[in-house]
């Protein structure tokens, strides 16, 4: 399920804004030639394109898997996207990184060994960061050295991860949210699965699996 990234074809998957706005304005920069977009729910059923660029069923998937498109799945939400990945675990995901993303030092070499993320414009990475799968890093986000990011993970627009922070599989990291930094590489900051941290949100200590936390600092959302 593995593809480096190219700029030759790809598959959008989603129909939503992040998929319409974000990821399109991605694949552009990158150079993209064939650019196609795949409805998951059937929400179009009668429209044939957005922005000009063809608009498919699922049932048209396998026609792109013999043209060797690339696929991407563009759904914000994180347990759909990997109940997608689930139910269409064969097809050739590959990441798109858009070009004005700065990444650490050796970094891309460990990008390379991970498929499905999707990093915009403005991201910055530094050093010695663990990368997942399936991954949305947003415009203008940070993520500090020595971090271990998870699958199906998302941080949002302008948040900041600083270093020495884990990000269990599914976190959500608010817009303008900040995440301090961890003690050290074997006391790191751990968000637990699927927590949300809110917009603006400043965390200072761990935060459990499945819950909310919101505020300066911030706070479990009884």
């Amino acid at each position: 399920m593995f593809s480096r990234q190219n700029s030759y074809k790809i598959a959008i998957i989603g129909t939503g804004g992040f998929a319409t706005g974000d990821v399109l304005y991605i694949c552009n920069d990158i150079g993209y030639k064939m650019i196609v977009f795949i409805d998951p729910v059937n929400r179009y059923p009668d429209q044939k394109d957005i922005f000009g660029y063809p608009l498919l069923g699922e049932d048209e998937i396998s026609g792109l898997e013999e043209e060797d498109y690339n696929f991407i799945i563009a759904i914000g939400d994180n347990k759909y996207r990997k109940a997608y990945f689930l139910k269409h675990n064969k097809l050739k995901y590959t990441n798109v990184i858009h070009p004005s993303s700065s990444i650490g030092f050796m970094q891309l070499k460990s990008i390379d060994k991970t498929v499905g993320n999707i990093i915009a414009a403005g991201a910055r990475f530094a050093n010695n960061i663990v990368f997942g799968n399936f991954g949305i890093y947003n415009f203008n986000c940070t993520i500090g050295h020595d971090c271990i990011l998870n699958d199906f993970i998302n941080v949002s627009p302008g948040s900041n991860v600083s270093g020495k922070v884990i990000l269990k599989e599914g976190v959500l990291v608010g817009t303008n949210a900040s995440i301090r930094e961890g003690h050290s590489i074997d006391n790191r900051l751990n968000i637990g699965a699927y927590a949300i941290v809110g917009a603006g949100a400043v965390v200072l200590k761990d935060v459990p699996s499945n819950i909310t936390v919101i505020g300066t600092p911030a706070r479990i959302v009884e």
